[in-house]
């Protein structure tokens, strides 16, 4: 059998969450974890990394950016929704290249 992938999530917004927390554990992922804030996300980075992070431009305490540039240091790949749409996120520069 070969070993499914680590998803983080890193999403303010409950129902979202939920709904992509539901839709990755039935296509058969991993959740390496679901977190709501910038800050709990880069203190997750310190000893954690997953397969591959979905990140929210826009959470709580502010712009997913640090945790963007943290996880493309790691070589870590990260997807950016749903607000990847929004102005700042099609013109910072660590959400354009991606890893």
């Amino acid at each position: 059998m070969q070993p499914r992938s680590r998803v983080l999530i890193v999403e303010d917004e409950p129902i979202i969450a939920l709904d992509v927390e539901g839709i990755l554990t039935d296509a058969g992922f991993e959740l390496a974890g679901t977190l709501a804030t910038c800050a709990s996300a880069m203190e997750w980075l310190k000893a954690n990394q997953g397969d591959v992070a979905l990140l929210d431009v826009d959470l709580q305490d502010g712009s997913c950016e640090l945790v963007a540039q943290r996880l493309h240091d790691m070589g870590s790949p990260f997807v950016v929704f749903p607000e990847a749409s929004r102005p700042r996120a099609r013109s910072t520069p660590v959400f354009l290249k991606g890893t």
